[in-house]
């Protein structure tokens, strides 16, 4: 949370950030979430069917929805009529999107049988080519959310992403009840990704077009109001060059986890059938294993919500040269990341017993769960510290390591799954993300831009996670004997532990004084309901 100082120097700025981190909060929250009723609706061999298909578009969709947008403002920024060679610059760039989208569209729907062999499972194949058509509605989205950015007006880019996901999952749960109703069949359902990423994208292009056409510049800035010009224009290839390139480099912080799902959906079949397992047991075991991801992104995009608010306040002090600044808001940040990242990760696996079956109907694969809860401590790491380089400039190397630790990533799960089965994707997809983690965090550190943690900090913050996962775990174990129905008891015993052991927590950390004075007065609501303690003392 940036401090009040923020908020005075720039209003309009923090206004607009505050409003895409909200959004960006509410449509990762809704993301995560909604796959817990699928997985209910379709069973683990349903829920493996669309984690097969979803992460192939969702990194598209990330880069639509965050890389692109943002290089589209940066030329429209500030801008309040239409030059020649700006217009022609944004008249390119939308036809650019047009064609590599149709492009993309065509060769998932062409190559969808090709592409299901490659993954080990050819009864993917027609849930594989519905997913064509959704890349055609990115270029409207990433225009049209970039365009009211570059204006200042972020509002616009917010409530499209709101509506957008709205109706996806909306869609997604109502074709999936469908198809499992008529007939039974998880393959069938699988088509709901297509049709939700259509009809969400096609309520987000809808929202964004009414607003542009009530917008005053749609008449001044309007690039396709502007006379004809070349088709391409001045420093078409090396400006298209920047743009295709660094919008995937700001992607990289909210890509993540969408592309290490990307890799197992690559991986984990064949590695599976290899050993002589059919492809609709090996669906089902790894649909056991998907049941980690929501959980993972859920914890770590909650936790990453206090977070990413120091990011502006880095842009602002590293473009005025305050060094000390930028260093102070940037030991920041990761502190709160790897606090309560560690946290939910640690307290998530406390639960996992009782929140496996609450969440998913059953016990199956609660180790692997628990394995995987360590991704949330990395993966809100890496996630803040990737968008802490962007704001620094030097987004490239957070997005080369993240290259890296996806080639380390598929080669790893396929050997670890040939020798150790779905265990070995786990414990893959957990080491790699750690060491991605420290990787990033080595960058802020080489570039002196983090210092080292104190010894004392981390034993306080050890005695604060070891007293809360021992008291989770006594209380997730006591209501498990309490009631008869086993789903009640599991979510009575992961509610009441997951409530329990944040609020010890919060009370010890506050005790063991892990935050200084001033990074605790800066933590939304918490300074505020509790003082700091040396005021007492």
């Amino acid at each position: 949370m940036p401090g009040r100082k923020v908020s005075r120097d720039g209003p309009a700025w923090m206004k607009g950030a505050l409003l895409l981190t909200a959004a960006a909060v509410f449509v990762k929250g809704l993301s995560a979430l909604y796959k817990i009723p699928y997985q209910n609706i379709t069973g683990d061999l349903g829920f493996y069917v669309y984690q097969q298909i979803y992460p192939l578009y969702g990194a598209a969709f990330v880069i639509g929805t965050f890389g692109f947008p943002l290089m589209l403002a940066k030329w429209t920024a500030g801008k309040q009529e239409a030059a020649a060679p700006d217009a022609g610059r944004l008249r390119f760039f939308f036809w650019a999107l047009v064609v590599l989208h149709t492009v993309v569209a065509a060769a998932v729907t062409v190559f969808a049988p090709a592409v299901a062999a490659l993954i080990g499972d050819p009864s993917l194949s027609p849930a594989l080519r519905f997913m064509g058509l959704p890349f055609m509605l990115i270029p409207f989205l990433a225009f049209g959310r970039g365009w009211f950015q570059g204006r200042g007006d972020a509002l616009p880019s917010a409530l499209s992403q709101v509506a957008e996901q709205s109706v996806r999952v909306v869609m997604i749960l109502l074709v999936a009840s469908f198809a499992m109703y008529v007939s039974g069949n998880p393959y069938y359902a699988g088509i709901s990704a297509g049709a939700g990423a259509l009809a969400g994208g096609t309520a987000g292009s809808i929202f964004l077009f009414r607003r542009y056409r009530r917008d005053p510049a749609a008449v001044t800035l309007n690039p396709f109001a502007v006379g004809s010009g070349p088709l391409f224009p001045e420093g078409w290839f090396k400006d298209t060059r920047i743009f295709l390139v660094s919008g995937f480099y700001v992607s990289a912080s909210a890509m993540a986890l969408i592309l290490f799902q990307a890799a197992d959906a690559l991986t984990v079949i064949p590695a599976l059938t290899a050993d002589g397992m059919a492809p609709e047991a090996a669906g089902e075991v790894k649909g056991v294993y998907d049941r980690s991801w929501p959980l993972v992104q859920f914890g770590a995009v909650v936790t990453t919500v206090f977070s990413y608010g120091a990011v502006p306040s880095v842009v602002r002090s590293f473009a005025n040269g305050d060094n000390k600044a930028v260093r102070e808001e940037t030991a920041r940040a990761v502190k709160i990341a790897a606090v309560f990242g560690s946290a939910a990760a640690i307290g998530m696996a406390a639960v996992m017993p009782a929140l496996n079956p609450m969440m998913f109907t059953d016990r199956n694969g609660t180790e692997l769960l628990m394995v995987m809860s360590s991704v949330v401590l990395s993966g809100s790491i890496f996630m803040t510290a990737a968008a802490l380089l962007h704001a620094l400039d030097r987004a490239r190397e957070a997005a080369l390591w993240l290259g890296a630790a996806l080639i380390v990533k598929t080669v790893f799960t396929f050997i670890a799954v040939s020798f150790w089965g779905i265990a070995g994707a786990a414990f893959a997809s957990a080491l790699v993300f750690l060491c991605l983690a420290a990787a990033v965090l080595s960058v802020l550190i080489k570039h002196g831009w983090l210092p080292l943690p104190g010894w004392k900090t981390s034993g306080r913050l050890a005695a604060a996670l070891g007293l809360m996962a021992a008291a989770a775990a006594a209380i997730r174990t006591s209501a498990d004997g309490l009631l008869a129905a086993e789903r009640a008891a599991s979510a009575a015993g992961a509610l009441t532990a997951s409530a329990g052991g944040a609020l010890l927590f919060i009370l010890l950390i506050w005790r063991f004084k892990v935050f200084s004075a001033d990074e605790w007065e800066q933590l939304p609501k918490l300074g505020r309901w509790l003082p700091y303690p040396e005021k007492h003392d």
